[in-house]
């Protein structure tokens, strides 16, 4: 437990100001008509701006001049300035079973602020007439942000004619910077140090009325000197003007454009914290000043850390897992000008082309004609920035990524935590000084293969490349990448992250297989590729990913090494180390750092990680000097071997994966010394009583075949690396099974522990099943009966072997069985059902066949018939059907020839085990 008291001070300086200019538009109306004019020569102008001008009859507006009808802008402007200081000092207080320790805590931070935003609206005149709208310029006639309409609309421009429409704009940008830092001293000595930056960017344009002139049934008739200019803007009437054919235009030139609408906003989040702690002198557990946590904002913190929060460290230095947060948002649309259907002249077919680059004809065909009277125009954009759910988000997401950074961090501890147990127990298992019985010692042996069976477990889901670790990192990814996306956003991010690091994971195999060099341009080249399909995907910056896969696999250089002791939480110190640096350099090269972390991550979780033990096993392998030392390093490594991939890269694993021995890590004392291991196992079998049990024929068998694996161990190669593997799996499964047969399950696993033989108790009671099976000596089902009693051939198919066993348990069943293959022929898994509901499959199995000479093979094909008695549901015919729900229980016949060897037997053995679970009963018959 640690817990600080400090005492400080703080500073904190805030400003915001906002300006608002607000527009007042004037308004006329009139139930009959409206008149307003400018007259006294061209300088007479008549200027409506922010206003509305109404009539119930006819409005007329004439200027000897430029008539204006335009828009009044309204505008918000806002700025943020913000600044804060902490610093304090204080008692760090450690209580552990070490006792208490105290030390001298200090921490400061700093930080800086600032935003703007600006929002500028429009507001629009508006000249309405009931009847005739009629306007005359002996100059230009403008309307920019405004619209006028009539039933019927009239105009005579002296100049030009330009229509536009205005679009509202907000902008707005904030940065918020934050450094802090923490240093203890007292048993050990620690510092941290926390980065954390904001950025919030926004920018909205939209056109959200059309500004245009709009008739009515009565159409437009207009007529213009010059150019008639519409910029997202139209002239319109109804269709059924269209139809009458009471629309013209009258026009010097014509131009056109359209006007592009976007709502868009972007933001990002980074938050990457670390420290340096050294020991603390005699003390076992950490002082105050040993060790870096992390506080309740999950930021690196010494002295005043939550419990539990400790970050794992490499060299000392240790880093928190960053925080890397984006969201994102976009949305486009345009306001495009149009023309109703009318009677269209242009009268200066020279000064189109020039002016437009287009011909009258050109321009024509171009023209846009699908607008109306009563048409929204505009396609405004619905403003999608929202600054507090973005920060809300952060805020969310945030938490969940330092949570997930716990969890991981947790797990590789209790990962060690397990190794370490199991490491304790089997020192304690072997220690012949400490008085234990063989049963005691028996339950260390199975108390450490369950400790390291649950370290490969934690490992296998939760280390890189593991199932959990990658829905956890697609899970932080997708939310991260953006959040406020939308649901559909969600999933597809974290379906395109999942994806990603099996490619990421795909590379790592080439690199363990040699294809690629661990942090060569190519293999840096190949997760950039990777990186960047997965961000497309998302639509995020390929850029960005691919700079953070590259660089990931490159930075591998910056650490040592490693080695078979290697622990869970140094692997995982590595990758908070690399993935803070690559976000670094993300943020400092103004990339977006949300998919360079997330980039850097999957290349370190799916690549480098997963991949970097079997590549350092791999070159210490290469230059073994023969097989001796070859094997040395092998029993060196399978300790960290989390899944059996490790071994397997050599002929040794896959020899003893054909055997069928699964427990490899029960191996690796036997292959750091394999000779001494030979010698307890001859040793063994030439015992007087064992050999007597035994016989001479197995002894010799036995004798023969520990000739042979001396002789691969001296000659060396990939071959004899594979039968080796083969060899020593069989034997170990024959001197198991011989020595549990002649005494206990717990003697029997002394004995094998003595030839660096480790086995759990469940491995143990399979080799005794294998043993009475091989022993059994009784008649009938069960025990053994000869083929001329049953009427059968091995080998001759299911015509004269199959079929006539399954005769032959008919007739021992009791009276009343039912022959289920009568119901229906090749009735489904089962063939016979008894009076008290036991359904029972038969089986042959030929061991003698070419393709049951290795035992696992036999394991795999009866494990599947154990799967298809648990998966039946029901069969049979129309007039009777059998359904499981009618069965007491369930049980297998098997025959197999009596000669069949040791290591099948306990092949077979160990299908039983695997059926109990399911509470399935398997009879095994030998078929003489």
């Amino acid at each position: 437990m640690a817990r600080a008291i400090t005492v400080g001070a703080s500073k904190s300086d805030s400003k915001s100001t906002a300006t608002t200019d607000t527009a007042a538009g004037s308004a006329v109306a009139a139930g009959g008509d409206v008149r307003i004019g400018a007259r006294g020569g061209p300088a007479s102008n008549l200027t409506v701006r922010g206003s509305d001008i109404r009539a119930g009859g006819d409005a007329v507006l004439k200027a000897d001049g430029d008539i204006n009808l335009l828009a009044a802008q309204n505008t918000i402007e806002t700025r943020r300035t913000s600044s804060n200081s902490s610093a304090g000092v204080g008692v760090a207080i450690s209580v552990g079973q070490g006792g208490a320790a105290m030390g001298v805590t200090a921490n400061a931070s700093i930080g800086r602020g600032k935003g703007e935003g600006k929002d500028v609206t429009w507001t629009n005149s508006h000249v309405t007439a009931g009847e005739r709208l009629i306007l005359g310029s002996g100059g230009d006639t403008r309307l920019r942000g405004a619209v006028a309409s009539g039933r019927q609309v009239m105009a005579d421009v002296g100049g030009n004619l330009s229509i536009e429409s205005l679009q509202d704009t907000s902008t707005f940008r904030s940065k918020d910077t934050n450094v802090g830092g923490s240093v203890t001293v007292g048993g050990g000595f620690s510092g941290s140090v926390n980065l954390s930056q904001q950025k919030i960017h926004s920018d909205y344009a939209s056109v959200t009325e059309q500004s245009r002139i709009e008739a009515g049934e009565g159409g437009f008739q207009i007529r213009v000197r010059d150019n008639t200019d519409l910029r997202g803007a139209a002239i319109t009437s109804s269709e059924q003007a269209v139809r009458d054919g009471f629309n013209t235009l009258t026009t010097g030139t014509l131009t056109t454009s359209d006007i592009s609408n976007h709502a868009e906003y972007s933001a990002s989040s980074i938050s990457v914290g670390g420290g340096y702690s050294t020991g603390n002198g005699d003390r076992k557990e950490t002082g105050p000043g040993g060790g870096v946590g992390t506080n309740q904002q999950g930021q690196a913190a010494t002295g005043g850390q939550v419990p539990g929060s400790t970050l794992p460290t490499l060299g000392n230095f240790s880093a928190s897992l960053p925080v890397v947060m984006a969201a994102s948002g976009n949305s486009a649309s345009a306001t495009r000008s149009g023309i109703s259907g009318a009677r269209l002249t242009i009268t200066n077919e020279l000064a189109q082309q020039d002016l437009s680059g287009q011909s009258v004809d050109e321009m024509m065909a171009g023209l846009n004609r699908d607008v109306f009277t009563g048409q929204d125009g505009a396609n405004a954009l619905k403003p999608i920035f929202n600054e507090q759910e973005i920060r809300a988000g952060f805020e969310i997401v945030g938490a969940l990524t330092r949570e997930t950074g716990t969890l991981l961090n947790n797990m590789a501890k209790k990962a060690d935590v397990r190794v370490s147990e199991a490491k304790a127990a089997e020192a304690m298992a072997a220690d012949p000084g400490n008085g234990l019985s063989d049963a005691q010692r028996q339950a260390l042996r199975d108390q450490a293969a369950a400790s390291y069976a649950e370290a490969r477990n934690i490992d296998a889901n939760w280390g890189a490349g593991g199932t959990y670790r990658q829905i956890a990192a697609a899970l932080t990814a997708a939310a991260g990448g953006n959040v406020t996306g939308t649901t559909s956003q969600f999933a597809q991010n974290m379906l395109v992250n999942y994806v990603q690091q099996q490619g990421a994971g795909y590379v790592g195999k080439l690199v363990a297989n040699g294809t690629l060099t661990e942090g060569s341009a190519l293999h840096a080249s190949m997760h950039a590729i990777v990186a960047c399909a997965g961000a497309a995907a998302s639509s995020q910056s390929c850029t960005s990913a691919a700079l953070g896969a590259s660089a990931s696999s490159l930075l591998t250089g910056l650490f040592g090494e490693t080695t078979p002791d290697e622990k869970a939480t140094e692997r995982e110190a590595k990758r908070n180390l690399i993935v803070s640096i690559v976000t670094g350099i993300g943020a400092a090269g103004g990339l977006d750092a949300a998919p360079a972390s997330t980039a850097a991550a999957t290349a370190v979780d799916n690549n480098w990680l997963a991949t970097q033990q079997i590549v350092q096993m791999n070159k210490e392998l290469a230059a073994a000097d023969g097989m001796l030392e070859y094997l040395k390093i092998q029993g060196k490594w399978v300790y960290i071997s989390g899944k059996q991939d490790v071994l397997t890269t050599a002929g040794i694993g896959k020899g003893l994966a054909l055997a069928g021995w699964d427990d490899v890590k029960g191996l690796a004392a036997f292959l750091s010394d394999p000779i001494a291991g030979l010698n307890g196992i001859k040793e063994l079998i030439t015992d007087p009583d064992m050999r007597k049990q035994l016989g001479d024929s197995l002894v010799a068998e036995f004798d023969a075949k520990i000739t042979r694996m001396r002789q691969a161990i001296e000659v060396g190669g990939t071959d004899h690396a594979l039968q080796l593997g083969e060899d020593l799996g069989n034997l170990a499964w024959q001197v198991g099974t011989a020595v549990t047969g002649v005494g206990t399950a717990a003697k029997g696993g002394i004995a094998l522990a003595k030839a660096g033989i480790n086995v759990s108790a469940k491995t143990l009671d399979v080799m005794k099943l294998g043993a009475q099976l091989l022993k059994a000596e009784g008649k009938g089902l069960g025990g053994t009966v000869s083929m001329s009693e049953i009427g059968m051939q091995w080998g001759k198919g299911i015509a004269q072997q199959g079929k006539p066993f399954e005769a032959f348990v008919q007739a021992k069943l009791p009276p009343g069985t039912d022959d289920l293959n009568m119901i229906k022929s090749n009735f489904l898994t089962f063939d016979h059902l008894t009076p008290d509901g036991i359904a029972i499959s038969t089986k042959t199995l030929d061991t003698g066949a070419k393709s049951y000479q290795q035992p696992a093979a036999i394991t795999r094909t009866l494990n599947k018939y154990v799967d298809a008695m648990v998966e039946f549901r029901r069969d049979g015919a129309k007039g009777e059907m059998i359904r499981a729900s009618s069965f007491a229980r369930r049980e297998m016949h098997l025959a197999v020839p009596a000669n069949s060897t040791v290591e099948q037997f306990s092949a077979i053995a160990k299908t039983i085990e695997y059926a109990k679970q399911f509470d399935i009963n398997i009879v095994v018959t030998k078929v003489r």
